[in-house]
């Protein structure tokens, strides 16, 4: 099932959901909805995303919680997102409104460094993906107060974690007791970045319904 092209006529929509669905494609044309505000495609087929999404100009939410997606496109970088995806490109930095993003259960596995370019986010959750790495730029996400990482495969976090000033909740574990857990500082010895671990690292990653489906 697919969207047809008209939908970008929908030029004063401003919330869209379409959740629960069998949608396995989304039309270029959904770039030209400039007022939309929210985006809800979770639990659908998908495995692409359209470069033009970066044309939503104004969307605060995108949420593609439990799709196929293995790749967001680079345009993702103008918005505000909340979205799954296996590789993340420079779509996310532009998403300059995005606010909340989620990428939960889906098979991402590589987090682009533009994703320092949505100021505006304040909560990120990529729980129960295939991420072994963060990238620094997260440090550049002033707004952020939380972000959940819960069973990727993950053994470290940026240092400048640290610096982030209204930061509230670190979710790295199913059984944390607390938001906010003791970091140790480490220097790593190949090329000489300080990086954060701690007691619950490395991380062992969870196997999701979605890993059964998707070859």
């Amino acid at each position: 099932m697919f969207l047809p092209e008209s939908i970008g006529g929908l030029q004063s929509l401003t919330e869209f959901n379409l959740s629960q669905n069998h949608i396995n494609y989304i039309l270029s044309s959904v770039g030209g909805m400039k007022c939309l505000s929210l985006l809800n495609f979770d639990e659908n087929r998908l495995e692409h995303l359209p470069k033009e999404i970066g044309g939503c100009s104004s969307l605060t939410v995108l949420a593609l919680r439990n799709n196929w997606l293995r790749s967001i496109p680079s345009s993702i970088a103008q918005l505000r997102l909340n979205s799954t995806y296996r590789k993340t490109t420079s779509i996310v930095g532009g998403m300059k409104c995005l606010s909340l993003l989620n990428f939960d259960e889906n098979r991402l596995e590589h987090l682009q460094k533009e994703i320092g370019g949505c100021s505006s986010l304040t909560v990120l959750t990529l729980r129960n993906n295939r991420l072994r790495s963060i990238p620094s730029s997260i440090a550049q996400l002033s707004s952020l107060t939380i972000i959940n990482i819960i069973g990727n495969q993950l053994s470290r976090l940026p240092a400048g974690l640290s610096s982030l000033p209204h930061i509230t909740a670190i979710w790295i574990a199913e059984n944390q007791s607390k938001p906010l857990l003791e970091f140790q500082l480490q220097t790593d010895p190949n090329n000489g970045d300080s990086y954060f671990t701690c007691v619950v690292f490395p991380q062992q990653g969870i196997e999701t319904p979605y890993d059964a489906l998707i070859i």
